[in-house]
C-alpha cells in the first residue's frame, strides 16, 4: 500500500506541473483550471483548489465543473 502512495503523490504532483504548463500556454482553457483544482482538491489544498475553480469560473461562468470541484 505504501508503494501505491508513493506513486500516486508522484502521479498528482507531475499532473499539477503538466496542468501548469498547459495553463501557462494557453489561460484561457478552463478545464485546465479544473483539472488542477480537483487534484489541489484531493491534495487538501483547498486555497489553491478554490483559486483554480474561481479562475475557470470567472473564465466560462457555464463550466458547471467548476462550481462542483
Amino acid at each position: 500500500a505504501a508503494i501505491y502512495e508513493k506513486w500516486r503523490e508522484e502521479y498528482k504532483a507531475k499532473a499539477i506541473e503538466d496542468y501548469s504548463a498547459v495553463i501557462q500556454l494557453n489561460p484561457k482553457l478552463t478545464s485546465a483550471y479544473v483539472k488542477r483544482g480537483d487534484i489541489f482538491l484531493e491534495l487538501e489544498r483547498y486555497d489553491e483548489s478554490i483559486e483554480d475553480f474561481s479562475e475557470a469560473m470567472a473564465l466560462d461562468r457555464n463550466e458547471a465543473d467548476a462550481y462542483l470541484g
